[in-house]
């Protein structure tokens, strides 16, 4: 998009993160809309503190999540070439979109939707192409470059905390009421009835 001018990427990535957080707002809200809830449930997404953090430091997370929204929204309306079409290119986008290719294979499973099933493969050759070339470049798996996965929530974020105003906001304002959050969750799960 910046037609190889350095100076034109730092006004791209902003305006790419904002398209795609309006995207992803907008295509939330009309599935909402369609299954007769509230569309104004979408803000929840475009208004939360996570998602303007991505912003403002011009990660990849808005751009992975418009498409991790397509093709979930794909999926429910029974299109699994569309569903592994975006999914694929959220994966491309960002690694934690296999969240979401893990989540659209658990309901498939759910629904005994198994040739949907080799459609959600079909979405993972990209990224596995893509990590293929990048150890032939560079000697070391991609995926497994970075931190490991912690199984205890926020220790990943606590070693590495200190004063610097990103840091502590980043543990105030989205990994503390996650974990609440997540915690809540967990609590109503156990005691639904039935």
């Amino acid at each position: 998009l910046s037609g190889r001018r350095t100076q034109v990427i730092l006004w791209l990535i902003p305006l790419v993160n904002w398209a795609a957080i309006s995207g992803a707002g907008y295509l939330l809200a009309h599935w909402l809309a369609e299954r007769r809830l509230s569309p104004w449930y979408a803000l929840v997404y475009t208004g939360c503190v996570g998602t303007l953090m991505a912003f403002s430091r011009n990660l990849t997370e808005p751009l992975m999540v418009l498409l991790a929204v397509a093709g979930v929204v794909a999926w429910h309306r029974e299109r699994p070439g569309w569903t592994a079409f975006w999914l694929a290119l959220a994966m491309l986008a960002k690694e934690t979109a296999l969240v979401f290719v893990g989540g659209v294979a658990i309901h498939a499973l759910w629904q005994r939707r198994y040739s949907a099933l080799a459609w959600l493969g079909a979405s993972l050759l990209p990224l596995l192409l893509w990590q293929v070339m990048l150890y032939r470049r560079f000697g070391v798996l991609a995926l497994t470059a970075g931190p490991g996965f912690e199984l205890i929530p926020l220790r990943g974020i606590l070693g590495q905390l200190t004063w610097e105003p990103g840091r502590l906001s980043a543990l105030l304002f989205v990994a503390l009421p996650a974990l609440v959050l997540a915690i809540c969750a967990l609590w109503r799960l156990k005691n639904e009835p039935g």
